[in-house]
């Protein structure tokens, strides 16, 4: 239907893969414990993880090569 492919990670899906998504329903929401191995366990399990990051300022870097740099010593989250 539309496999992940790193080369269309910023592509839209087909209106075929729209069409099949429609009934697939997030049911109930968990929240994980900031742990590498209950996220592994997750995704091991076939459940979706969602997560967000935050990026100290610095998304013009991400957007170089999807790479999130670790912050500087005293570096500020901006708002």
């Amino acid at each position: 239907m539309w496999p992940y492919d790193i080369k269309k990670v910023n592509e839209r899906p087909s209106d075929e893969a729209y069409e099949a998504a429609k009934n697939n329903w997030m049911t109930r929401l968990l929240r994980l414990k900031v742990d590498l191995n209950e996220m592994k366990t997750c995704l091991t399990q076939e459940y979706p993880l969602i997560f967000g990051v935050k990026t100290f300022g610095l998304r013009h870097k991400v957007k170089e090569n999807g790479i999130v740099p670790m912050p500087k010593p005293g570096e500020k989250m901006r708002r």
